[in-house]
């Protein structure tokens, strides 16, 4: 594998641990929110690289990672999943108990259609250091094959 390729691959693993660190420090998603995008973690350890033929990518495969980059526009219907998300959220991070999670979280819900939710950015926000990594990774390799020669 030549030297350039060895460094977008190794690059792209190094970017992960950027994505987790831009998914601490994300902005909130509304003005009453609290900076970073971490509830349970799933999504923070959702980061993870793909191999391919002419490189690699950093990709989050978590369903809501979408909301999570570009936000909720106003009006969209939340449904029951969503309702049910809210509720464990509700009980989790506001210790709502768990008899009254359901109804917070319809008002929430309420709320959520007709705001939205702000774009977090994790890897709009990220792009930058993630060329940085790729770029020094990139060169590293190369300055590699350049010794063994």
């Amino acid at each position: 594998m030549p030297a350039a390729m060895r460094g977008v691959r190794s690059g792209a693993l190094r970017c992960v641990r950027v994505m987790q660190e831009r998914t601490d420090t994300a902005q909130p998603a509304s003005n009453n929110g609290t900076p970073g995008a971490v509830d349970t973690g799933a999504y923070r350890a959702a980061w993870t690289t793909a191999m391919l033929p002419n490189g690699a990518s950093v990709l989050n495969k978590r369903p809501y990672s979408p909301v999570i980059e570009g936000g909720r526009r106003i009006g969209m219907p939340v449904g029951k999943q969503g309702i049910i998300n809210i509720a464990d959220w509700a009980h989790r991070k506001l210790h709502i108990p768990v008899e009254q999670a359901r109804s917070v979280a319809y008002a929430i819900a309420q709320e959520i259609k007709r705001r939205g939710l702000r774009a977090r950015k994790v890897m709009s926000g990220g792009l930058g250091r993630m060329i940085e990594v790729v770029k020094i990774e990139i060169g590293s390799e190369l300055g590699k094959e350049l010794l063994r020669r």
